[in-house]
This record gives structure tokens, sequence and C-alpha cells, in this order.
């Protein structure tokens, strides 16, 4: 009775004991969490790995633009004597040239002037004392630095300057005009009417 009983009891421990399988499909399941929290953890740092990829590119981008910003005014600098002031410096050459005209015009009148004190000048003498100096002054005046710079400046502060369309310029002379027909209308007006006070209080 005694083995009986004890192998009944065994029985008891053995049934209300939990299975291995049990036992071990739980810790399989604890690996499944485990397993879930590192898939869980993977996408978050990917998504961190994207930011930080995207914050690269754009200070990439941005340093890209900044070069190419600098290049872009370097280049400019760079060609301004050459391809800017090459447009430019016709016109600075074009002012030396209108400086020249200029001289010789002056010269003749000034050597026609005094010579005109001993006798009678003679034109194509004054032409060429005239054509030489202005053509010396004009060379001397363009192979000074200071001056070829200053007429360069002006030429290039002109060239900056935004100069009125064909529209821009009609409306603004139409303007110009209604505007000085009024004044000259007004202005009329107003005289003749005061030359009438003016008029009668002369004839009382």
């Amino acid at each position: 009775m005694a083995d009986e009983n004890e192998t009944e009891r065994d029985e008891e421990e053995t049934d209300d004991a939990p299975p291995a399988a049990a036992s071990g499909s739980d810790d399989d399941g604890g690996s499944d969490d485990d397993g879930g929290s590192d898939e869980s953890a993977a996408p978050a740092d990917e998504t961190g790995d994207d930011e930080q990829r995207a914050r690269l590119e754009e200070r990439e981008l941005k340093r890209d633009a900044e070069q190419q910003a600098l290049e872009a005014e370097n280049l400019r600098d760079d060609e301004l004597p050459i391809a800017g002031l090459l447009g430019l410096e016709r016109w600075v050459q074009f002012a030396f040239v209108a400086l020249a005209v200029f001289l010789v015009y002056v010269t003749d009148k000034l050597v026609t002037f005094g010579w005109e004190f001993w006798a009678e000048p003679d034109d194509t003498i004054v032409t060429a004392i005239a054509v030489a100096v202005a053509l010396a002054a004009t060379f001397l005046a363009y192979q000074n630095d200071r001056v070829r710079d200053f007429a360069t400046e002006v030429v290039t502060e002109l060239s900056k300057v935004t100069w009125p369309t064909r529209e821009e310029t009609w409306y603004s002379t139409l303007v110009v005009l209604t505007a000085s027909f009024i004044a000259a209308v007004y202005t009329g007006m107003f005289d003749a009417i005061w030359s009438a006070i003016t008029d009668l209080v002369y004839r009382v």
C-alpha cells in the first residue's frame, strides 16, 4: 500500500509540473520578444541614420552653393578687366578720342587767336599744330594711370545705370509736355488777367 501511495504521489507531481516543451516555448517566446524589440530598435537606428545622411547632404549642398557663388564672384572679378571692360574699354577709348577732338578744336582757336596779333594765320599750320598738341595731350592722358583709371571708373558706374525703356521714355515725355502746357496756359492766363488789372488801374 505504501508503494502504491508513493507511485500515486509521483504521478500527481509529474502531472502538476509544467511541461518542458511549454517552458521551451516560453523561452522561445521570450527570444521572439527580444527579437521583436531588436527589430523595433533597428528601424529607429535606420531613421536616425537617414536623418544624419539628410543633414550631411544638406550641408554638402550648402557648401557647394557657397563655393559656386564664390567662384562666380571671382570669375566676375577676373573677367571684369577682360570681358566686362572689353565692352566698356571701347567707351573709355571713345572718351579719349572725344577729348582729342575737343583739344583739336580748342587748340585751333587758341593758336588762331594768338597768331592774329602778329599776322594772318595759316590754316594748314594751325591745324597741324592743333592736331599735334591734341594727340600728344591725349596720349599722355591715356598713359597716365590716374586719368585712365578715373575714366574706367566713370564708364563702369555709367554701365550700372538702369536706363529707361522706350515706353517709359515716351510716357515721361508726355508727362513733361502736358505739365509744360498746363504751366504755360496758367502763366498766360495769369499774365493776361494781371495786365488787364494794371491797365484798369493806370487808366483810373
